[in-house]
């Protein structure tokens, strides 16, 4: 009993006391849903069920004893402002592009992107109206014309304009489906788990579209953090970075299980 006292006191001492200064932080996360990463339309949370990244920073909350707040903006301001002026400590979730380590830090490992730190990997596809003869064979679209629609400011964005598409930017998967059933776009490239989440959520627009294979990229997606915060934190930022992945190893996929 005495035994199991001391490792309770160990534990306390090393939630508590083993992350510096830091007593509290600000994360942003998108105001549309991003399944399964945080789930609704809203600027709110959901009360059930609020995402897997929600889920796993409350966790994180618990193990480090860092009260966690969670805010919910457009996608562009929560990144290229919230978090770059450091009005927020961390975001979730984003692919790495150089360009955006000019509003915030990735976890890095000997000055490369550290991988093994992401929260998970995500495809992106492309969605097409079922009776379309659009066909994609992993590098061009076939009998397509037009604009593709997309996410304002996701990373697939600039991937597609750099091979030439013309891209039709929304605030979100959902009003590009709307776009492309009616006719104003004719292909959407979307994160797989969020456009398939919005089909099955959707009978109407899961009677009229359909996905195409291959995907068009996988790609890791991180918890970033203020460059301010890094600045200020660092040995700090890389065990918060850990302690992620540490719980991410022992919760996801039990997380993912009760979200599918």
């Amino acid at each position: 009993m005495k035994l199991k006292f001391i490792i309770v006191l160990i534990t306390m001492y090393v939630s508590f006391f083993s992350f510096g200064e830091v007593k509290e932080m600000v994360f942003v996360c998108e105001d549309k849903e991003d399944f399964p990463s945080v789930t609704g339309n809203s600027n709110e949370l959901s009360k059930v069920n609020p995402g897997v990244v929600v889920e796993l920073l409350l966790k994180m909350e618990t193990v480090t004893g860092i009260k966690i707040t969670i805010k919910r903006l457009p996608w562009k301001r929560a990144l290229e402002s919230e978090l770059k002026n450091g009005s927020a400590d961390g975001l979730f979730l984003a692919s790495y592009k150089k360009e955006r380590e000019l509003f915030g830090s990735f976890p890095k490992k000997d000055g490369e992107i550290d991988e093994s730190r992401c929260v998970y990997s995500s495809r992106y596809v492309f969605y097409t109206l079922k009776d379309s003869e659009v066909t994609y064979d992993g590098k061009n679209l076939h009998n397509f014309t037009g604009a593709v629609g997309a996410p304002l400011g996701y990373s697939i964005v600039e991937d597609l304009k750099k091979i030439g598409f013309i891209i039709d930017e929304s605030s979100g998967t959902d009003k590009d489906f709307e776009k492309m059933i009616g006719k104003r776009v004719n292909a959407v490239a979307a994160l797989e788990m969020n456009g398939d989440a919005i089909l099955s959520k959707n009978p109407q627009f899961a009677s009229l579209i359909k996905k195409l294979e291959p995907a068009i990229v996988s790609k890791p997606y991180y918890i970033m953090l203020s460059n301010q915060f890094v600045a200020k934190n660092p040995d700090t930022a890389n065990k918060i970075w850990n302690t992620l992945r540490d719980i991410r190893d022992k919760d996801l996929n039990i997380l993912l299980k009760k979200y599918f």
